[in-house]
């Protein structure tokens, strides 16, 4: 089964590391407005994810790329109350992506 986490980060590119970021859990990924933008980072079976009980996501000491490991740029739906895969965006940070699709 497919691992997955989410990064909630405005400036996130692909050629970023993961180790970069906070990894947040599907259950823990929130959407506030209609066009939230979400990064979903594919996570194999050897990264290793840290998670301290104080906090909501995870961290990780990997440092291979976003790129390496896949991923799906997600938009919030608040008509059909569900995230979208908008992968013509990969790419492009999330904060330069426009609201109004």
């Amino acid at each position: 089964m497919k691992r997955y986490r989410y990064i909630s980060n405005g400036c996130v590119l692909g050629k970023d590391k993961i180790c970069s970021y906070r990894l947040i859990a599907k259950n823990n990924i929130k959407a506030s407005y209609n066009g939230a933008i979400a990064i979903r980072v594919n996570i194999p079976e050897d990264l290793e994810l840290t998670k301290y009980s104080c906090d909501p996501y995870s961290t990780t000491d990997d440092e291979r790329t976003i790129d390496e490991l896949g991923y799906d740029v997600l938009i919030w739906n608040e008509g059909k109350s569900k995230w979208e895969i908008h992968n013509e965006f990969k790419g492009v940070k999330p904060c330069d992506i426009p609201l109004n699709l």
